[in-house]
């Protein structure tokens, strides 16, 4: 795992504070990491993939190493595509000018439930499945079933804005999310929304 094995376009100090960042474990250059991340389902040609290999893969855990991996992306005007199951059809994770692939599965911590006011408060990269399994033991549940349901992630079905048949009955994704804390390019973190716990 080094630029040996890298088509990696980023320079040596760009990569060297990413690793300073976030640790050099998640800080992925070998081929296998990039290319299979480099496509989606459908309907994007998946024919094309090799067009689209990010340059970097970063794995970040906390809302404060996305802070630092955006500054960096930002100092070095690197492209940055945060990519969550990447099942749906949205085509939003494919990295169309390489850069950074920011994969959030390991941003997978369930926050706070708050039973009375029948929220979660959760990082972007908890399983649907998994946020239902802890819910239903206090006889809740979120109501979003995609045809991708055992292996979505909340940061892609909200970034998406995904809709699912269930939503008929109680609303698509967007009706679901009361408030985010959303990085900005810049690294600066936003609170949009006046809902939700920690």
């Amino acid at each position: 795992m080094g630029n040996e094995t890298s088509a990696c376009n980023l320079s040596d100090k760009a990569i060297a504070k990413l690793e300073s960042a976030i640790g050099k474990e998640f800080v992925f250059l070998d081929m296998p990491h990039r290319a299979v991340r480099s496509a989606v389902p459908a309907p994007f040609p998946l024919h094309e993939w090799e067009k689209h290999i990010p340059d970097v893969v970063v794995m970040p855990q906390s809302t404060e190493e996305v802070v630092e991996i955006m500054k960096i992306a930002n100092e070095f005007r690197i492209p940055v595509v945060p990519r969550a199951g990447a099942t749906g059809l949205a085509d939003g994770a494919v990295p169309l000018r390489g850069g950074i692939l920011l994969d959030i599965k390991r941003m997978n911590q369930i926050l706070e439930i708050d039973e009375a006011n029948m929220t979660a408060t959760v990082q972007p990269g908890v399983g649907m499945m998994e946020l239902n399994k802890v819910l239903g033991r206090v006889g809740l549940f979120y109501p979003d079933d995609p045809a991708s349901y055992p292996c979505a992630i909340i940061g892609g079905r909200i970034g998406s804005g995904g809709f699912s048949l269930i939503g008929g009955g109680f609303g698509h994704v967007p009706d679901l999310v009361i408030s985010m804390e959303v990085v900005l390019p810049t690294g600066k973190v936003i609170r949009v929304g006046g809902g939700g716990g920690k």
